[in-house]
């Protein structure tokens, strides 16, 4: 009652209904009556102790294929040896039936598919269009399983290898191997592009200008406190071949072909540093501010950027002062009472960014309304007294404001007692 090309399972059991494990090299249902063991035919009367046996067919499932990865796309240069490409393995659910592979339709001129190794191999010798390949699996049992990829043999230059980076000074220095071309139509140029955030998206790259065909680009004017990736494709008459893959890519951390993404070095030029931090308490309008000043880095500044937060907190708030005549600012909006500040300051001229200065850290007083401390000397009552300001006017508040911040009292603010004291 078998079925040609079904799959079935068997087992051998002796008279006593007890069952009896093959041996040799397995066994096989060939016809009524006998089976092959791999070492010849055997007739199923009777077994080596003389006891009579049946043998009892079962209808199973077939084996099934499958393949656990993928084939990606392929673009070839013209006339320039391929690296061969080893195509995957299927895998069978059960059994052990043979499998065979097939690759269709014909690969273009130059190229072959070893059905054994399941590897194609050779050099293109003319240019192709993309074109879609189904890869196929498949046992005499009629399981399978396809892959499809597309080729293409273009007239561009190859890929190029990921590219190396050094850093400086605000600046990156990228050098890379040139890839194979068609040797009748040699690299022209190069294409260099970088990205610091984003970089899954085009929009987020950057063009770096690069003439002729050397080997090594400077990219500058970048910022020393953030990471950069680069990448470059070679340029024939025929036009670019493939971006190389990205320095540091993050999709794959782990390869060691990949160079880790660079920072540069903060711009040692645009150095500065903080000379004072300050907590300003002020009573008309009830508040405080920080007074921050720094050194002046010299000639060529653009931009600062001050930042601050609450010690230990995580984020910085940034502020920005553009210009070159400044050497201080007040940080006025979010600054509460009885709180510990860290202040960071840094400077950009031409070619990028500072480094970000030592935190320097300022306590903020509380919000009661105290008398100031005295700027000349310890002691307070001797150097102030009541009464009448210098112009014999005993409404004084315009002369103390000026007098308050020409010394910049750190803790100051002014009781009611001592609103119109005057020095």
């Amino acid at each position: 009652g078998a079925t040609a090309g079904n799959y079935y399972q068997w087992k051998l059991t002796n008279s006593n209904d007890e069952d009896v494990k093959p041996t040799g090299n397995g066994w096989t249902i060939a016809d009524a009556g006998r089976a092959y063991s791999g070492g010849g035919w055997t007739a199923m009367t009777g077994n080596a102790s003389g006891m009579s046996g049946i043998v009892e067919i079962v209808a199973g499932e077939a084996p099934s294929l499958s393949f656990t990865s993928t084939i990606a796309d392929q673009s070839y240069t013209r006339s320039v040896a391929i690296t061969t490409l080893t195509l995957p393995a299927a895998t069978l659910s059960h059994g052990a039936p043979a499998i065979t592979y097939t690759l269709t339709p014909s690969l273009p001129a130059g190229l072959s598919f070893d059905a054994a190794t399941r590897q194609i191999s050779g050099t293109p010798s003319a240019t192709a269009a993309s074109q879609t390949y189904t890869y196929k699996a498949a046992t005499a049992l009629g399981a399978s399983a396809t892959l499809t990829f597309a080729i293409e043999v273009r007239n561009v230059p190859a890929k190029p290898a990921v590219p190396t980076l050094t850093v400086g000074e605000a600046q990156i220095t990228v050098t890379w191997t040139a890839p194979a071309a068609p040797a009748d139509d040699p690299i022209t140029g190069y294409d260099v592009s970088y990205c610091w955030q984003g970089c899954d998206s085009e929009s987020n790259w950057r063009w770096w200008p690069h003439n002729g065909t050397a080997t090594t680009a400077t990219i500058t004017g970048l910022d020393g406190s953030l990471t950069y990736r680069v990448r470059v494709r070679a340029v024939n008459s025929a036009g670019p071949g493939a971006w190389s893959d990205v320095s540091g890519d993050p999709a794959d951390p782990a390869d060691p072909t990949k160079p880790g993404a660079a920072t540069p070095k903060p711009v040692q030029s645009a150095a500065t540093s903080i000379v004072t931090v300050k907590a300003i308490k002020n009573t008309s309008p009830l508040g405080v501010w920080l007074s921050v000043d720094w050194t002046w880095p010299g000639s060529g500044v653009r931009e600062y950027q001050i930042r601050h937060r609450a010690k230990g907190a995580g984020d910085w708030i940034v502020k920005s002062k553009h210009g070159t005549g400044y050497s201080s600012t007040s940080i006025v909006t979010g600054i509460t009472w009885e709180t510990t500040y860290e202040v960071q300051v840094r400077a950009r001229k031409a070619l990028g960014w500072g480094a970000w200065t030592a935190s320097v850290e300022v306590t903020t007083p509380d919000s009661s309304i105290v008398k100031p401390p005295n700027p000349h000397g310890p002691d307070f009552n001797s150097h102030w007294h009541t009464g009448l300001n210098r112009a014999g006017v005993n409404s004084c508040q315009s002369w103390i404001d000026r007098h308050f911040h020409t010394h910049g009292w750190t803790d100051g603010g002014w009781g009611a007692h001592w609103h119109c004291a005057t020095y």
